[in-house]
């Protein structure tokens, strides 16, 4: 048995409070180290023949039982490595819904083997490429065939309050609900939040109220069973049905998420590139197939698109290259949750991954537990394409500031698009400050990169190709 040195490995800050074991980092693998406790229930599980399903249905990854040994623990277990780590903030409206499809599905599947999830939160969930895949050994517990809930009723909390009040149109509050990574959102706020009327009441007694609500609906999804006409009634009446009474009947509550309405696109730049697409057809440009070109040329196996919107370039870098992973994001969630579409239909062949992620790479969403944008994206070349200009001459970032972060998310090349018309929109443009000027970019632009081509692709659009510099302090 090899002895793991307790110096080389990293624990997941997101593994601290788990009673079955934690996951470990160690030589580029991913590890979870399984406590004393936890060795009869993680073994029972093995057994059972519910991972097996689960991994033959892409819902959970493979594992192995090693002969390493790690202090502290019992045995060690070798999980599959999740190419790309995106974050529940990091999700669109369908990735979350996914997201909690899966865990129900998850639930349902390993309730016929006597199984039901105990923790269901969405950071228990990853996606490989569209395709969600829960991941937490430690949240099954065993019912010995007893039946009762396949998901915590903590699923209302952390998936279907969010869902909710995303799909009602207020996609702000529902994504910060989403961030919180140690916190749910409380049946309380729920209660406040769908009946404004209660806010002079004191919490207490909304409190017992929801409590009140909640047994009564427990008691209501038990009279299901036993009459099947009342259950053909729930199926037919679902959308006007709470959810905390389907949520004990897991087809009823797939099918309410199912039926909610992704909300209706109020953003500027959702559909920038809508005039590429028709239907399943793509258009391109010139532009687009010169950048192509140059991406092939350069052998790189992973790219980073910051600002791709809905993904045109990462859909055509999917078709017309041999780029192995592939990652398109930008701070607008309609548009990346139209590439999260265009990805799920097309089903990359699994020696290909192409995801989406929501991120504003300049102010990006953290929090105590995650890993920084980074440090989880970087890839052998990034591409920023048409959005240095609205960041210096909109948002007045510094461009040395944008060149830095930039360089922050490539291991060798970036390709970086300088507008030398501004704001221009294709007939008029707002006046340019003196300084913002081709040489005055290219000079920033060599702090971080070595210039290796510099080619005019359209009337507003200066493509520049760099390697990044060994000797540079990129964080």
């Amino acid at each position: 048995m090899a002895q793991i040195p307790p110096d080389e490995i990293q624990y997941s800050s997101l593994s601290t409070c788990d009673d079955v074991g934690r996951v470990f980092h160690w030589r580029g693998g991913i590890y979870r180290g399984i406590k004393a406790q936890g060795t009869k229930q993680v073994h029972a599980l093995f057994e059972s023949g519910c991972l097996n399903e689960l991994i033959e249905r892409g819902l959970f990854p493979r594992y192995q039982i090693t002969d390493h040994a790690l202090e502290g623990f019992a045995f060690v277990v070798k999980h599959e490595a999740i190419p790309i780590l995106t974050y529940p903030h990091e999700w669109s409206f369908d990735m979350f819904r996914d997201a909690a499809l899966a865990a129900l599905e998850v639930g349902s599947i390993a309730a016929r083997y006597g199984w039901s999830l105990k923790d269901c939160h969405p950071y228990n969930v990853l996606f490989y490429g569209a395709r969600p895949m829960f991941v937490d050994l430690g949240s099954f517990t065993q019912t010995h065939g007893r039946g009762g809930l396949i998901v915590d009723t903590a699923f209302l909390n952390l998936y279907w309050y969010p869902l909710a009040i995303w799909a009602a149109g207020d996609s702000f509050l529902a994504r910060r609900v989403i961030s919180c990574a140690n916190e749910m959102m409380s049946d309380v706020s729920w209660a406040l939040y769908q009946h404004p009327t209660l806010r002079g009441r004191s919490r207490q007694r909304i409190n017992r109220v929801m409590r009140r609500r909640t047994s009564l609906l427990s008691r209501g999804a038990n009279i299901l069973d036993y009459r099947p006409s009342l259950r053909r009634a729930a199926t037919s009446m679902v959308n006007h049905l709470p959810a905390e009474l389907l949520v004990y009947r897991p087809e009823l509550m797939r099918q309410k998420i199912m039926n909610l309405k992704p909300p209706t696109p109020a953003s500027e730049w959702h559909d920038y590139q809508g005039e590429y697409f028709d239907g399943d057809e793509r258009k391109t440009t010139a532009r687009f197939n010169r950048i192509v070109e140059i991406i092939q040329s350069l052998d790189c196996d992973s790219v980073v698109e910051l600002a791709g919107n809905r993904g045109l370039l990462s859909l055509l870098l999917y078709e017309k290259t041999s780029v192995q992973s592939i990652l398109s994001t930008d701070n607008d969630s309609n548009a990346t949750n139209l590439f999260h579409l265009d990805c799920r239909s097309l089903g990359a062949p699994s020696d290909k991954i192409m995801q989406s992620a929501v991120l504003n790479f300049m102010v990006p969403e953290l929090n105590f537990y995650t890993v920084p944008p980074p440090d989880r994206f970087r890839a052998d070349i990034v591409t920023a394409l048409a959005i240095t200009h609205h960041l210096i001459l909109t948002q007045n970032f510094d461009v040395k500031e944008i060149l830095r972060t930039i360089a922050g998310y490539t291991r060798r090349f970036a390709l970086v698009e300088f507008m030398p018309l501004g704001l221009w929109n294709g007939e008029t443009a707002p006046p340019l400050p003196e300084w913002y000027t081709l040489e005055w970019f290219q000079q920033a632009f060599k702090e971080w990169f070595e210039l290796v081509s510099v080619e005019q692709v359209e009337a507003n659009r200066v493509l520049h190709l760099g390697r990044l510099r060994t000797n540079s302090d990129v964080v």
